[in-house]
């Protein structure tokens, strides 16, 4: 059985049930460098959960159906066949993996992305640079 997760994405959220299900949303932004790369992982998450749950709607089928049929073709996506599992990648109650992730937006069409480091952070903090060229 899998333990505890690190972080749970939906609670970045002013309102975490938004999360994958609603485009505007309300971040809660990150104190400091780690709290942004978490922030931002959560926010690609739920961009391209969003863009599932669209598919879904648009083409009659659920979350069910294709996790079915991704384990039955032996993919990794979503970690297994796992309905439950699915489910609760896309509601933001566990992280997704990098995996997950590439594989959602293979399956949307919907490119990886990151974002800036000022819009992830409450203050300000040094962006990470590479040092000047002697």
């Amino acid at each position: 059985m899998p333990g505890k997760p690190r972080y749970v994405p939906c609670k970045f959220l002013e309102h975490p049930g938004y999360f994958g299900n609603q485009e505007d949303v309300v971040w809660r932004l990150a104190p400091d460098l780690p709290g942004a790369l978490v922030l931002a992982q959560c926010r690609e998450q739920h961009e391209l959960a969003l863009q599932i749950h669209l598919r879904l709607k648009r083409d009659g089928t659920s979350v069910a159906d294709l996790a079915v049929r991704f384990h039955e073709r032996g993919a990794a996506f979503g970690g297994s066949g796992n309905t439950q599992l699915w489910r609760n990648k896309l509601a933001g109650r566990v992280p997704a993996r990098a995996e997950d992730l590439t594989l959602w937006s293979w399956l949307t069409g919907v490119p990886r992305k990151t974002y800036p480091l000022l819009t992830l952070v409450e203050a300000e903090i040094l962006e990470p640079r590479f040092p000047p060229a002697h």
